[in-house]
């Protein structure tokens, strides 16, 4: 995702304020503007940090002010499902995702394009074998746990039928977020992205209409697209640790996501940085 958004760029404009609390030693004094000057004496091969990272790491817990969003229209059950109340919320180029109830919960459940007609009547779609693409998604959410990553609550494969987490602040694309906000957003899904990676997948299709605010806790969502990165097989994993060691021998000790802010626009690429505690 190269940008969060222009209204939430436009509102950051590269503001921001200092990191709490007296810098260490020995430790580049933290920017939010842009890229603080590394400490050469201590590294030669030190990795320049664009904020302190204990400031990171306590944006990293904190919710965003966002707007909540609801959707309007006309509402149907799919009994067969046990879903309830559902009303359309938004369609792309492959799925729907609606609001239900399931169980006494609000969820946002995701059906193929080509079956909607069918699910608004109030019937499962019935294709004659599992999509791939769901079997694939479920496959890979399903192992995954982690706070900036959206949680699945059930799933009916043999429907192409999901149910995530519902998030009552729709997409970073419905938001206009302050400037301290956008930054706490860019951390929540730069944390997302950690965690993804140290799992061995990339997300693939990272977009502002696909970080999903639940309760001010942004969520990297449609993970239809995510790519596995490294095989588990005894193999890959020599591979793996040749480069990780190859990455050490310059300095740097794992990968990351690096947050910059210029100018109006804000946006993340994964690069290499030192790596910061676990969340």
């Amino acid at each position: 995702m190269a940008e969060a958004g222009e209204g939430a760029a436009t509102a950051a404009g590269g503001g921001g304020g200092p990191a709490p609390g007296r810098v260490p030693e020995g430790r580049p004094s933290p920017s939010l503007h842009g890229p603080a000057t590394p400490n050469t004496a201590s590294s030669p091969h030190a990795v320049p940090l664009l904020a302190d990272v204990e400031l990171v790491d306590r944006l990293s817990g904190e919710p965003i002010a966002y707007s909540p969003v609801s959707p309007s229209g006309p509402s149907f059950d799919v009994p067969e499902l046990g879903l309830s109340g559902c009303v359309r919320f938004a369609c792309g180029s492959f799925f729907c995702v609606y609001r239900c109830m399931w169980q006494g919960a609000e969820v946002a459940v995701k059906v193929f394009r080509d079956y909607r007609t069918d699910f608004e009547r109030g019937a499962p779609p019935r294709p004659t074998e599992a999509p791939p693409a769901v079997l694939k998604e479920v496959d890979t959410v399903k192992a995954l746990s982690h706070r900036n990553v959206l949680r699945l609550v059930h799933a009916w494969p043999r429907y192409g039928v999901l149910a995530y987490e519902w998030g009552d602040g729709g997409s970073l694309r419905h938001q206009k977020l302050s400037g301290g906000d956008v930054l706490k957003a860019l951390v929540h899904v730069a944390w997302g992205l950690r965690y993804l990676h140290s799992r061995g997948v990339v997300h693939g299709d990272l977009k502002p209409e696909n970080v999903i605010v639940v309760g001010g806790v942004c969520k990297l969502a449609d993970l239809a697209s995510v790519r596995r990165l490294l095989s588990r097989s005894p193999a890959a994993g020599l591979v793996f640790a040749r480069r990780a060691s190859a990455l050490r021998s310059r300095g740097i000790s794992g990968w990351g996501p690096r947050l910059g802010i210029g100018g109006s626009r804000i946006g993340w690429t994964c690069t290499s940085l030192p790596t910061w505690p676990s969340t």
